[in-house]
């Protein structure tokens, strides 16, 4: 089960609506992780049930250059492996649309408000070994 840690700062997603387009963010997020690191046929093939999203505020301490940065931590699949910049950068794509298409719903909704975006996304996709990651029904 892929993991995906989102670290923003708050300005970007809570100034007029909210935590809740933070949460459709995230929401989202496991759609888009899903398509990029399915692998039909194996125990890496993934719907958006299967991955999960964790989201933090940068902390007074930390220091990043990015405004979010985004870590998808998954099993490493040979199937995986041999298309990861592929699949990243379809990730990528999708995230950056996603930021786009939620900027452009907050505009409409609150005309003449100022909303802060982000200059500057990172993408981190380390892959761990097989069997790094396990999941025990109890």
């Amino acid at each position: 089960m892929p993991l995906v840690h989102v670290y923003t700062r708050r300005k970007f997603f809570e100034p007029v609506s909210g935590r809740h387009s933070l949460k459709v963010f995230a929401e989202r997020l496991t759609e888009i992780a899903a398509r990029a690191l399915t692998v039909p046929g194996t125990k890496g093939a993934l719907t958006s049930a299967d991955v999960e999203v964790r989201v933090e505020e940068f902390g007074e301490f930390d220091v990043f250059n990015s405004d979010v940065a985004i870590v998808v931590l998954a099993n490493m699949y040979e199937e995986r492996l041999a298309n990861l910049e592929e699949r990243r950068i379809q990730f990528e794509q999708e995230v950056v649309s996603l930021l786009r298409e939620q900027q452009k719903m907050l505009l409409s909704s609150f005309p003449g408000v100022r909303i802060s975006s982000p200059r500057r996304i990172s993408i981190w996709f380390p892959l761990a070994l097989g069997g790094a990651y396990g999941e025990v029904d109890l």
